[in-house]
């Protein structure tokens, strides 16, 4: 089983995927253990703006390329390059577009009011008001242009993933709920 987490920013999202994983009992990837797996594989190199959710400059990725590849087989490539687990849960990195023909994957994104987000980050990294939109605005647009570069998919677009739940309503326990019912009424198992 795999499981891809896509998020707003203030929506727990790293919690929620670490309470999941822990439940489920499978490992739990995201951009800081992807980028050293990367780096301790030695293939950091070859994608280093996808590992540090940038994007690339199409003519200079080509040439520094050893293969002839398209930006969208990137995510695929990179992930699968250091994530060898059969079952484990992956937050971020595009995941629901490297593992979205997988028979056995689980789409989610999560979202949220963004006041609500906002006041999750005042808490959660102790700024002001105008910090934690700053933080929340550019977080979310970063992530929407990252995902729109690697994919030519929208971010955030309820077809392009199993489950759109609203984490700031539902709280992280909440969430947890309805995506271990969703994964027992739809059979999907641990491989």
């Amino acid at each position: 089983m795999i499981i891809t987490i896509a998020r707003e920013c203030g929506c727990y999202g790293d919690l929620i995927g670490e309470k999941l994983g822990e439940k489920l009992g499978i490992p739990v990837y995201d951009k800081k253990s992807v980028t050293q797996m990367a780096k301790e594989a030695g293939i950091y190199s070859k994608y280093p703006n996808f590992f540090s959710e940038k994007q690339a400059n199409e003519f200079l990725a080509a040439i520094i390329s050893d293969e002839c590849e398209t930006v969208k087989d990137t995510p695929q490539k990179a992930l699968s390059a250091v994530i060898k687990d059969e079952s484990f849960l992956l937050i971020g990195r595009c995941g629901n577009f490297a593992y979205g023909t997988d028979h056995n994957v689980l789409r989610i994104f999560l979202s949220g009011n963004r006041q609500i987000r906002v006041g999750n980050i005042m808490k959660k990294h102790n700024v002001n008001v105008r910090e934690a939109e700053n933080t929340v605005d550019s977080t979310d647009e970063r992530r929407a242009a990252y995902h729109k570069y690697y994919t030519d998919e929208t971010w955030g677009y309820a077809g392009n993933y199993d489950l759109c739940l609203d984490a700031c309503r539902l709280g992280v326990d909440g969430v947890i709920d309805i995506v271990l019912q969703y994964i027992k009424k739809t059979g999907m198992e641990k491989d």
